[in-house]
C-alpha cells in the first residue's frame, strides 16, 4: 500500500479545469503581450515579403544574365579569355552572385520565415483564446452567484 501523501485527495481534473483555473494575465499585461506578438507578426511579414521579392529580383537577373554570357553580347564572362571586356566580367560576377542569392532565398523564404510566421500567428491565437477562455470561465462564475 503506498504511503497516504503521495496518494491524491482530489481527483485528477481535466486538463480544460485546470487551465481555466490558471490566472490569467492582467489586462494591461495582455494587451501588452498581444501588441509585442503583434509587432513581431508584422515584422515577419515584411522580412518575408523582402526575401520573396530578393529571391524574384535574383532569379531574373541570373535568367537574363544567363543569356547574355551564353550568347557573349558584352564579351566573355569567362576573364581569362581574350574577349572578355571590364563590363563582361562585371556582368559575369553579377550573375554568380544572382546566382548564389537566389535558390538562398528561395530556401530561406520557404524553411525559417514561414514557419516563423506561421509560429507567431499561432502563439497569438493561443493567447486571444486563453484570455478569453478566462472571460468565459468569470462569467460563468458570476452567473452562477447570481443564481
Amino acid at each position: 500500500m503506498p504511503p497516504h501523501d503521495l496518494v491524491p485527495d482530489d481527483p485528477p481534473t481535466p486538463l480544460a479545469e485546470r487551465l481555466l483555473d490558471q490566472e490569467p494575465l492582467p489586462t494591461a499585461d495582455f494587451a501588452a503581450y498581444r501588441e509585442k506578438l503583434q509587432q513581431a507578426i508584422a515584422k515577419h511579414e515584411w522580412r518575408k515579403q523582402l526575401v520573396g521579392r530578393v529571391a524574384v529580383v535574383a532569379m531574373v537577373v541570373a535568367l537574363g544574365l544567363m543569356f547574355v554570357g551564353g550568347s557573349q553580347v558584352v564579351g566573355s564572362f569567362d576573364p581569362t579569355d581574350d574577349r572578355a571586356t571590364p563590363l563582361s566580367i562585371a556582368l559575369a560576377t553579377l550573375y554568380v552572385i544572382a546566382a548564389i542569392t537566389a535558390p538562398l532565398a528561395i530556401a530561406s523564404y520557404y524553411s525559417r520565415l514561414g514557419p516563423r510566421l506561421r509560429e507567431a500567428k499561432e502563439r497569438l491565437r493561443d493567447e486571444t483564446l486563453r484570455e478569453l477562455q478566462h472571460e468565459i470561465a468569470k462569467l460563468r462564475q458570476e452567473v452562477a452567484k447570481t443564481r
